[in-house]
């Protein structure tokens, strides 16, 4: 499990999140960002769960980074460093932690939003 950065560059929006999984639970738990219609954020949902739901307010009204009405469909892996980020250190296998390109804000609805590490000074955390 490592942190990840999302920071809008038009708005300023900023959070930090625990992405992937520990040791101890990897074949039934595996957080990945998700857009919550409820939360209206940036949040984490259990990609290895039978249903995604917020992690933050348990809502169901999430959805993927990687839908189309939240990505650009670019694959830029240089976007985020040219912006100031640091890049995610995701598996390439598991689409939901592979996070290049441009996403949509949930606060300002402009698709500037990146994820990468340490753009807020977070800096990075890793556990096993």
């Amino acid at each position: 499990m490592h942190s990840v950065d999302a920071h809008c560059f038009s708005c300023g929006y900023d959070t930090l999140l625990m992405i992937g999984s520990l040791m101890s639970n990897h074949d039934v738990y595996s957080a990945g960002p998700v857009s919550c219609g409820s939360c209206k954020a940036i949040t984490t949902a259990n990609y290895k769960g039978t249903e995604l739901t917020c992690e933050t307010c348990k809502s169901s009204n999430v959805s993927p980074m990687r839908d189309p009405a939240n990505w650009l469909g670019d694959d830029d892996r240089d976007i985020g460093g040219l912006a100031g980020l640091l890049p995610v250190q995701g598996p390439r296998d598991n689409d939901h932690l592979d996070l290049p390109g441009h996403f949509k804000c949930p606060i300002c609805g402009k698709f500037e939003l990146r994820f990468g590490t340490d753009y807020s000074e977070h800096g990075y955390i890793s556990a096993d």
